[in-house]
């Protein structure tokens, strides 16, 4: 889903005439210090455009949860929601691979978003690298250059990007509240991917 969710909501408060930076709601998101209730940001309900805000609250109320009301907590509900469904994804992939996967790797715009990384190292319990930014525009641009033969090889890409790009780590925070927090999220989640979950 990636920052779809964000994006409709900016949309529908433009609607409303309150217009707000993709930097300014990530600070707005952050007064939060957790979320009330949390989403599978891949369910059906959220994938056409409109009024996301009030998707998100009919969601929160289908599910027998706190229903967020403020721009606040419906920020912090995304973060964090979009934050467990990278864990989500990540233990299947982990699973599916039989092995421990290293770092999560954020690039495009969405390594711009500082809550979101470090939202996912707490909830993954994984360093978080964010960048480049320009990612899409980044790998056109090597790709160009390894069949003009600027570039010996498509491994010397990762290196050459990493000397060019600024890079922003994110460590994932361990202290027993924080964990206690994204684990027990993390069950309600599973919960709603089994079907086992409140409706």
């Amino acid at each position: 889903m990636g920052l779809w969710l964000l994006q409709e909501c900016r949309r529908a408060w433009m609607r409303q005439g309150a217009e707000h930076s993709y930097a300014e709601l990530s600070a707005m998101g952050a007064t939060e210090a957790r979320a009330a209730a949390i989403i599978d940001p891949d369910h059906a309900s959220f994938l056409p455009p409109g009024d996301m805000p009030q998707r998100i609250r009919q969601y929160c109320a289908d599910t027998n949860q706190p229903v967020p009301q403020s721009k606040p907590e419906i920020l912090r509900c995304i973060t964090d929601s979009l934050a467990l469904k990278y864990r989500w994804v990540l233990a299947r992939l982990e699973e599916i691979l039989d092995k421990t996967l290293g770092p999560i790797h954020v690039v495009g715009g969405g390594s711009l978003h500082e809550g979101l990384n470090q939202a996912t190292a707490d909830a993954t319990g994984r360093v978080v690298i964010a960048g480049p930014t320009e990612a899409t525009a980044t790998g056109n641009i090597m790709v160009q250059a390894v069949a003009s033969d600027e570039i010996a090889s498509f491994q010397d890409i990762g290196p050459l990007v990493r000397q060019s790009a600024t890079l922003k780590t994110f460590e994932p925070r361990q202290d027993a509240a924080t964990r206690g927090y994204w684990d027990e999220r993390f069950a309600f989640l599973e919960e709603r991917m089994a079907g086992t979950g409140p409706t």
